[in-house]
């Protein structure tokens, strides 16, 4: 019930929850979702964030994510923080309740299984424009 007050305290004062300094609570804010759409036909790449807690020190190169996550592609932003975006990007589909989607790691291609007919069918992709950042040419969505 602690917590809870605390949370309510928050939203009452206008506070914060990543203000509050709570013992044994980490909420690290180094992941920031850049906007994203939902196009046809399937863009060059998928959602992009940008990684706050890591810097760079020269805008434009390439950072190695293979490590971390094969299916992401990273490169240092003009602010000096990285950049990394779904190699292949993200099927958004009819029914997401019942319909299980798993990235196979290796390939990076997206595994639907549907639990429901037609709960897996693909109504377009989740995608974060972001220029031309990974060379994968100009594209402009279907209207």
């Amino acid at each position: 019930m602690k917590f809870l007050g605390l949370v309510v305290f928050g939203v009452l004062f206008g506070v914060t929850i990543s203000q509050l300094e709570i013992p044994g609570l980490i909420l690290p804010d180094v992941e920031y979702e850049i906007e994203h759409n939902v196009v046809k036909p399937v863009p060059p790449h998928g959602t992009c964030y940008n990684n706050k807690a890591i810097t760079c020190t020269t805008p434009g190169v390439k950072i190695q994510s293979h490590s971390v996550n094969p299916c992401l592609q990273c490169i240092c932003h003009e602010d000096q923080t990285i950049l990394c975006c779904r190699i292949v990007p993200e099927p958004k589909v009819r029914c997401p309740h019942f319909c299980t989607l798993t990235q196979d790691q290796e390939t990076c291609e997206f595994n639907l299984e549907h639990h429901r007919p037609g709960a897996c069918h693909i109504k377009g992709w989740y995608y974060s424009d972001v220029g031309d950042l990974f060379g994968g040419g100009s594209y402009t969505p279907a209207p």
